[in-house]
């Protein structure tokens, strides 16, 4: 990081790619702890990540999840069930 003047004498900081990646990494996960803390973001519970992680396929996850049949999936996505 460096500091110089811009041409209008206000102060002006330099970073390279990486340091202005960290910046905009740690603003997104501040955003995301804020979202979770408000209950504005859907988080799982261990048992729920342990069932995800058990699960054949992550779709098949996310159905049981939402309490969805497969039909009601289909339906939902404009497919029919297989």
């Amino acid at each position: 990081m460096q500091t110089t003047r811009g041409p209008n004498g206000e102060d002006m900081v330099l970073l390279n790619p990486g340091e202005y990646q960290d910046l905009i990494d740690a603003r997104g996960r501040e955003a995301a702890m804020q979202a979770v803390a408000s209950a504005a973001m859907e988080t799982l519970s261990e048992q729920d990540v342990a069932a995800y992680l058990a699960a054949n396929t992550s779709l098949a996850f996310w159905r049981r999840f939402r309490e969805m049949t497969q039909q009601a999936l289909a339906g939902t996505v404009g497919a029919s069930q297989a």
